[in-house]
């Protein structure tokens, strides 16, 4: 207990502050330490940053998951300006107690930590509000983490893959004579899953017995914590048993692990990964990098990683994907694909350059000395700081602001600075708080701007003042470099902020063909005119335009002549959480009915509504049990139920329900078929609905009418649904023709959904996931701050 005196002079004298730590005024390198126990992975960042003059490097690495000598560890500690923890096990737990203020603390967190949560409390007791970043090396870990973690949300986890030396070491040419065979890296423990690898040999083996399987590492035997779980020995032993019974036993060869694995993969063609469940299995991808083809099991978070059309989910599937190589053709160009995914995505500069970005914006308002040029420009490439403009009226809940809250999720995991500035109309101020609070969970930061002058046709800079006014401000203030516009009336407004600060970078995200939509909606033709040069100029001044279709693409290289190259592909996405199972209320309303039609929209005109329900009652002459699930909001559902009852329809044979967005996927996989109907007009033929993407996530069949974007191709192609003649919308009955289609349809939906779920998410997971979206957006953004020599 403190002594009268004592405490009288604590509470009369301040305490002083702790300074940060080191001085930053100086101009040094950034001092930084690698803490932890088996450094392999580090090996890149070991080369990257100790050979940067712009870094001094020291290691702290100790025997076990713990510090074993914090003498050791202070003395890094006292001398850093940077720690690096790799692994998230005690040494993150030292480290984030420790940590000085002024200081980073940075850790990669891998599959082990996370899958050990529940034996071992190393990330209950991280103080994780002292750790400004946390890289996550899987999709699904990243989510996991920070659902159970929340503080971590706000800019403080970041999807990083594992860098590999994908354009140096690992770019080798294949040997000779590899065509037939296979390699698999590592077999211990049983969850790697030899037998899986053996079946699939054996299988090719019956086809054709020239093919061979490679094991690279370590059997069992060898590790004396293996000897002590007797059950998973005594299973080894029983697959073993199962090799002399291969058509060519002598075809597996088990090789001892070594060093140099970037010439074992040259000996290899495929390379199978056949585990239950990895975080993101490096060898996959060094693999990839000397052109071997992966073959890789549908283990949790596997094709958000690596493409899709590279998993499976049953042996036959493997089989039949390296059957389908045996041609120099096809296997020549599935080996170049990886080889090229392998250096896009998982190249260690670019992957070490990312990190270093990473540390300085960390240090850029805290430690100017460290920031010149070339580290700006660094800054800019990786970590930019963008701002989006979006009209959100409190209350809305559309396709819009989907794709903007999707983005900003997809631009913030990736390790983008996003800032969103709400436009909305004059709201009272309990809408808007509500309001505030919806978009705070984003998390990011978020600006409102009263805007009810934003439609205006003759809305100019000085107009529109009051809002520029705020966003010019803001822009100034967060240092904003990228602003972007989402849908024309927002762009037209970021173009104002833009004439202010020129240094901006533009990026117009065109949801839709607005002239033409308001044409559609019965505007005058001036207003028309006046919204295509509006368009024009948008399109001209942009740095980079994002459309929603190839074939809106199209349409401005028809008006306009469009020729510019900078412009990105980025349809309407689903998310991992699209991909859901039956919804427990909506199965039990629809057990029973037959099969299941559904649809989720609106009745508005330009999505068809009173012409579905007619349709409708045509599918039933076709087959009379049918269910029909429409997901409608429920302002609506009286003029629907009014619309069924005309069309013959008794209240048991549909359901209508509103459902939040992100309850939706769940109900749709409760149905069979999907229905997408459009009219043939200009809108139409460039859109991306994204009811779309959840259709097939939810692995329906699906009904178009043809002219839909890019997406009627697409059924046509893929075989996954039907596409119809819009004039069907205004015909009394369904030509023999159609009906014949649909009959069929109904036919194949009725059969195993395993039958159609290969090719729809095939086509989602590999063309509408956010995640691959993701990959392609950020790349954009980068090439927006390439220097031309650098491209």
């Amino acid at each position: 207990m403190k002594k009268p005196l004592q405490s009288l002079l604590s509470r009369l004298i301040p305490k002083k502050k702790e300074q940060p730590y080191p001085d930053r005024r100086e101009h040094r390198p950034i001092r930084m330490v690698i803490a932890g126990h088996d450094l392999k992975f580090t090996g890149p960042f070991q080369d990257y940053f100790g050979n940067n003059p712009r870094y001094e490097l020291r290691i702290d690495e100790h025997a076990g998951h713990d510090i074993a000598s914090e003498k050791q560890s202070s003395e890094c500690l006292q001398w850093a300006d940077v720690i690096f923890c790799e692994w998230a096990l005690g040494n993150l737990v030292w480290y984030s107690h420790h940590k000085k203020a002024g200081q980073l603390l940075f850790s990669r967190l891998h599959l082990q930590e996370h899958q050990h949560r529940d034996r071992i409390s190393y990330l209950y007791d991280t103080k994780w509000e002292a750790v400004d970043k946390l890289l996550l090396t899987s999709h699904h870990i990243y989510e996991h983490m920070i659902d159970e973690f929340p503080v971590l949300r706000r800019g403080r986890a970041h999807l990083y893959y594992c860098p590999i030396d994908a354009c140096g070491v690992l770019n080798r040419e294949k040997t000779s004579d590899t065509a037939k065979v296979l390699g698999m890296v590592g077999i211990v423990p049983q969850r790697k899953r030899l037998d899986l690898a053996i079946a699939i040999l054996d299988a090719l083996q019956q086809v054709d017995p020239s093919y061979s399987l490679r094991v690279k590492g370590h059997r069992p035997e060898a590790y004396g914590w293996m000897l002590q779980r007797t059950e998973e020995m005594a299973w080894y032993k029983s697959i073993y048993k199962r090799i002399d019974a291969l058509p060519r036993p002598e075809a597996l060869i088990f090789e001892a692990h070594g060093e140099d694995m970037a010439q074992w993969y040259t000996g290899v063609s495929f390379l199978l990964s056949t585990s239950d469940f990895e975080g993101s299995h490096q060898s996959v991808a060094e693999s990839m990098a000397t052109g071997c083809i992966p073959v890789i099991r549908q283990w949790e978070g596997a094709d958000r990683i690596y493409p899709h059309r590279f998993s499976w989910s049953e042996t036959e599937d493997a089989v039949a994907q390296i059957l389908g190589c045996r041609d120099d053709a096809a296997r020549e160009e599935a080996s170049a694909y990886s080889r090229h995914w392998a250096q896009h995505y998982f190249d260690q500069q670019a992957l070490c350059e990312d990190l270093d970005a990473l540390i300085l914006r960390s240090f850029e308002s805290t430690w100017k000395a460290c920031i010149g040029d070339e580290e700006r420009k660094l800054m800019l490439r990786y970590h930019p700081r963008v701002l989006i403009v979006g009209y959100l009226p409190p209350g809305y809940r559309g396709g819009y602001r989907v794709r903007i809250e999707e983005q900003i999720r997809m631009l913030m995991k990736w390790g983008a600075l996003v800032h969103f500035a709400c436009l909305h109309p004059k709201s009272d101020k309990q809408k808007l708080e509500a309001h505030r609070q919806e978009l705070e969970t984003l998390n990011c930061p978020v600006l409102l701007v009263e805007s009810d002058s934003l439609f205006a046709i003759d809305l100019d800079s000085q107009k529109a003042a009051h809002a520029v006014d705020l966003l010019e401000r803001y822009a100034r203030e967060q240092q904003i470099d990228v602003v972007q516009g989402e849908a024309l009336y927002c762009s037209r407004l970021s173009l104002f902020l833009r004439e202010r600060l020129p240094q901006l970078k533009f990026v117009f995200d065109c949801h839709g063909i607005s002239p033409e939509e308001e044409r559609m909606g019965g505007a005058a033709e001036n207003r028309v005119h006046a919204l295509e040069a509006m368009e024009r100029r948008v399109l001209e001044e942009a740095d980079l335009s994002l459309f929603v279709s190839h074939a809106m693409h199209r349409h401005f290289q028809r008006k306009y002549d469009y020729a510019k190259k900078e412009w990105q592909l980025l349809p309407c996405g689903v998310t991992e959480s699209r991909f859901d199972t039956c919804q427990p209320e909506i199965k039990e309303r629809v057990d029973g009915k037959g099969l299941v039609i559904a649809y989720a929209g609106t009745l508005a005109a330009w999505q068809c509504g009173k012409e579905m329900i007619r349709f409708f009652a045509q599918l039933k002459k076709i087959r009379e049990e049918l269910f029909f699930l429409l997901l409608i909001p429920e302002k609506e559902q009286d003029q629907a139920r009014a619309l069924l009852a005309q069309e013959g329809f008794a209240e048991e044979m549909f359901c209508l329900q509103e459902l939040p967005h992100d309850k939706i996927a769940s109900a749709l996989a409760c149905a069979d078929v999907g229905v997408l109907l459009r009219r043939s007009d200009p809108v139409n033929e460039v859109s991306s609905p994204t009811k779309f993407g959840e259709y097939l996530a939810a692995d329906l069949a699906l009904i178009l009418t043809d002219g839909i974007g890019d997406y009627s191709a697409v059924v046509k192609e893929a075989g996954l649904g039907v596409v119809l003649d819009p004039a069907l919308l205004d015909a009394p009955t369904l030509s023999e023709a159609d009906a014949e289609q649909l009959e069929a349809l109904f036919e194949r939906a009725s059969r195993s959904r395993e039958e159609r779920k290969k090719a729809a998410q095939s086509y989602v997971r590999s063309h509408l996931h956010w995640d691959q979206q993701s990959k392609a957006l950020t790349a954009a953004y980068g090439s927006l701050f390439k220097s031309p020599a650098s491209e």
